[in-house]
């Protein structure tokens, strides 16, 4: 549809972090003259992100899944804190991931924030589009969560 009506922007959450990247290339490779503009995961008080699947979690899963952030936000302040080494972020998230029985995680990403093109485990993370996600699965329910590292161009 933003081939018909032409808006000038279109604004995403970055809660579902490759939706936003596949969108921002759609509209690159089509031409499209929209800016593709991703605004902040809105939040609950303990950093769970708000979504529609929250309701599905039973209050043991509810209680466990602020870890999820907790996890993702470890990384970035290793991140922030001068860690460039692959291995050594997905090891910080990694720990805090696995120490919640609750869950099966599925995936913990670094990846290119514009690209979604995991990073090389061989070269150091860079300074700039970072995306560190991840998804987890209750069984029931599956949430997935990420932020954004370094500078963002």
């Amino acid at each position: 549809r933003l081939t018909l009506v032409h808006p000038p922007r279109l604004y995403l959450g970055q809660k579902d972090g490759l939706q936003v990247i596949v969108v921002r290339r759609m509209v690159r490779d089509l031409n499209i003259p929209t800016e593709v503009k991703p605004c902040d995961t809105v939040r609950e008080e303990d950093g769970l992100a708000m979504s529609s699947r929250n309701v599905y979690l039973s209050e043991e899963q509810r209680r466990a899944a602020p870890s999820l952030y907790k996890a993702l936000s470890a990384v970035r302040e290793a991140y922030d804190a001068g860690e460039r080494s692959y291995d050594a972020l997905r090891k910080v998230g990694q720990a805090i991931l696995d120490s919640e029985p609750v869950w099966r995680t599925e995936y913990l990403s670094i990846c290119n924030g514009l690209e979604g093109t995991e990073v090389d485990a061989l070269q150091p993370v860079p300074d700039e589009n970072v995306m560190v996600s991840a998804a987890v699965n209750f069984g029931n329910c599956r949430i997935l969560d990420n932020v954004l590292v370094g500078r963002q161009t």
